[in-house]
């Protein structure tokens, strides 16, 4: 019997495995469970870091280049008097070259904004409503705000010249902590998602040692064995990241659309933006591909435990 399986150990193993030593034993489903709810979870957590970056560079590519000129009503002036001022500033944005647009905010849509508080339709009408113009400009580093502020003064020391970008930086920088939050718990969840699935392989290994110990007694190569579990926990890999990632989509859908304004349509668009998608698609690759990484070294370090 010894001369036997020495025989066997020189002539490597080239056979197909019998059923009796079949690796087609499913995992248990405890385990299946747990590794699709951890990649749910982190799911939650990767499709939520999307939205908030998205919207994050929505809000910068808003406000970029973007500055505001206030023209107030003036008490004792009459209307013509401040039409004539907005004249004077419109021909100004029209001379300078660096202003690639802008808009100037009607009297009705200012009267809009200001109804929330005024009440609708008590505004005095006499009252010289203040005009306010939106500019875009090509390069806000490089424009010089402090000569045309003093081209504005000229024309009247009311009238006043905002960077927008300046009045949502507090904002700006709460979106990126959140922004930091979120991919923190990603990645500490991505972490505990390889912990589990070590702890899978090692569980569904341990089902079949008996069998592994067999195969290696009779000369079968390390990655003859190790290729039944490779093929099973790529299995696994794969239909726990697609139901996980599939679900938690699902999931974040829901909840951001009963607290946000079209979620789903901000969702859908970033997650298909190039970046984004690129690590949606990591993701489904890069899980199985740790299954079957630790799955081979897994199998071969308990190789190396048998005589």
């Amino acid at each position: 019997m010894v001369k036997l399986i020495e025989m066997s150990k020189k002539n490597n193993f080239k056979g197909r495995i019998s059923r009796i030593y079949s690796f087609r034993r499913r995992p248990p489903f405890f385990l299946f469970s747990l590794v699709t709810c951890m990649i749910f979870l982190m799911g939650i957590s990767f499709y939520s870091g999307i939205y908030v970056d998205y919207k994050l560079n929505t809000l910068e590519q808003k406000f970029k280049g973007s500055l505001t000129i206030q023209i107030p009503g003036i008490y004792g002036k009459t209307k013509e008097y401040h039409a004539n001022q907005l004249g004077k500033v419109i021909n100004l944005i029209k001379e300078n070259p660096k202003i690639s647009k802008y808009n100037v905010i009607t009297d009705q849509e200012a009267i809009s904004l200001l109804e929330p508080w005024l009440g609708k339709d008590n505004l005095p009408k006499d009252i010289i409503i203040p005009t306010i113009i939106d500019l875009r400009v090509k390069q806000l580093k490089e424009f010089n705000i402090i000569q045309i502020e003093r081209k504005l003064k000229k024309i009247s020391p009311y009238i006043k010249i905002l960077k927008n970008f300046e009045y949502i930086q507090s904002n700006l920088r709460t979106i990126k902590t959140i922004k930091i939050i979120v991919f923190t718990i990603v990645s500490i969840t991505f972490l505990s998602l390889v912990f589990i699935i070590v702890t899978s392989v090692k569980t569904n290994i341990s089902l079949n040692y008996s069998t592994i110990e067999i195969l290696h007694l009779i000369g079968a190569r390390k990655n003859y064995i190790a290729k039944e579990f490779i093929i099973q926990n790529l299995i696994m890999g794969l239909s726990t990241t697609i139901i996980g990632l599939f679900f938690s989509f699902l999931c974040i859908i829901f909840i951001g659309s009963v607290y946000f304004e079209n979620f789903y349509f901000d969702l859908i668009e970033a997650t298909f933006k190039l970046k984004y998608l690129f690590f949606v698609l990591f993701l489904t690759v890069v899980i199985p591909f740790f299954y079957c990484l630790i799955t081979y070294l897994t199998v071969v370090n308990n190789l190396k435990k048998l005589p």
